[in-house]
């Protein structure tokens, strides 16, 4: 798949920048456009001297018959930029990138590969552990340290949130 790329190059700051298209037609179009911008802003376009005046016109020309390319390849040879330090180019040029029919298809595993076992345990993810049931009666409040027997434990160190500080935090917050 070809791409097309639209480069922006100012040699006396070594600036330089890269977008990607999909058509010649697109990348120079917007070459053009940031061309007539330039003219704009920085010749003060209509009250310019001669010379950028006949640039610009021909410039102009070639953009009003979407001879885009062409206007492209006439600013970047005009006088202004092979004369002046401060010369803007732009360059539109193909590459070619692979599709995704071209690319190498991955490697999809059976889901059989992953239920053998890899010395006595299995290879799959191993599930969450189950949350903590207590076996027998009388627990901790872990709030406010009342013990009561008759409660079970929600974690493996013996406490649980008594109901008066459930409703505590439900009515107050925190």
């Amino acid at each position: 798949m070809d791409i097309w790329l639209l480069e922006w190059n100012h040699p006396a700051s070594n600036n330089k920048s890269i977008s990607y298209w999909d058509s010649k037609e697109s990348a120079s179009k917007c070459a053009c456009a940031r061309i007539q911008e330039f003219i704009t802003d920085k010749w003060d376009f209509p009250h310019c001297s001669l010379s950028q005046f006949a640039i610009a016109e021909m410039v102009n020309d070639f953009i009003m018959n979407f001879r885009y390319n062409l206007a492209v390849n006439a600013w970047n040879q005009c006088t202004y930029n092979l004369n002046d330090n401060d010369a803007h180019f732009w360059y539109v040029y193909s590459d070619y990138t692979s599709s995704e029919a071209e690319a190498d298809a991955p490697l999809i595993r059976p889901k059989s590969d992953f239920t053998h076992t890899v010395q006595g345990s299995i290879a799959s993810a191993a599930a969450p552990p189950a949350p903590y049931q207590a076996t027998t009666h009388g627990a901790i409040c872990r709030k406010c340290d009342s013990v009561s027997p008759d409660a079970y434990a929600d974690n493996p160190d013996g406490t649980f949130v008594c109901y008066g500080c459930k409703l505590f935090v439900k009515k107050f917050g925190g």
